[in-house]
């Protein structure tokens, strides 16, 4: 987030709008894209938890479960902040969030009491994805860009199929460490083979992640 900040400051400063707004959107995309991910983590959530902790923390899979889909929900939230952020609005991120972090008190207090931690679990996350859909919505309105639906629906479709197929394949100990590789170019295949991703959003992921020209635009002339 930090990078994506700087790059979209960088261009409203220089009056690029509809770069920025470009960036935005790709920005939004891919991070949304990453739920499949969360999809395959949930459904091997339990082996994850007996390899790391053991045999005795078993019931922290379900929770591990739950709360992976509201690493989405914030990373949904600190991208959408982002934009808000370089569209000179970073109030909006507060009137936005100050509800969700106040009604989660009172959610908690009913729901804690009666289902423990899944029930606060599911607490985080629900609140999570209401402060992501509300944060996007502020986007949509001050920049015009919105979750594309066959971006939607892919991805949601494939964390399903990640997920059936994390929880049926069992793997014992160490193999684990195969299966989630496996599942993860599963995933990444899948999308590519749906015409997801385009050569501009690979060449954007590239460019946020090209420190060498971040430290020293000049660093080609020396080549």
């Amino acid at each position: 987030s930090p990078l994506l900040l700087s790059k979209l400051t960088r261009l409203c400063s220089q009056g690029q709008k509809e770069s920025a707004r470009a960036m935005v959107q790709k920005a939004i995309r891919l991070t949304f894209g990453l739920l499949p991910f969360a999809g395959m983590a949930a459904g091997a959530a339990t082996e994850v938890v007996k390899l790391i902790y053991g045999q005795s923390f078993l019931p922290a899979g379900q929770i591990l479960a739950i709360l992976i889909f509201a690493a989405i929900g914030v990373s949904m939230i600190v991208v959408s902040s982002v934009a808000l952020i370089a569209a000179d609005r970073p109030e909006l991120t507060f009137y936005l969030i100050l509800p969700i972090v106040t009604s989660a008190f009172g959610a908690h207090f009913v729901l804690v009491p009666r289902f423990g931690s899944i029930g606060a679990a599911t607490v985080t996350t629900g609140l999570s994805w209401l402060g992501a859909c509300g944060c996007m919505f502020a986007v949509y309105k001050l920049w015009g860009v919105r979750l594309p639906v066959l971006t939607s629906v892919r991805s949601i479709t494939i964390c399903m199929f990640a997920y059936f197929l994390a929880s049926w394949w069992q793997t014992p100990g160490l193999l684990l460490l195969l299966k989630l590789p496996v599942i993860s170019m599963f995933i990444i295949i899948t999308i590519t083979m749906l015409g997801e991703f385009r050569k501009d959003e690979v060449a954007f992921v590239r460019s946020i992640f090209d420190w060498r020209s971040r430290m020293n635009p000049n660093h080609r002339k020396f080549k």
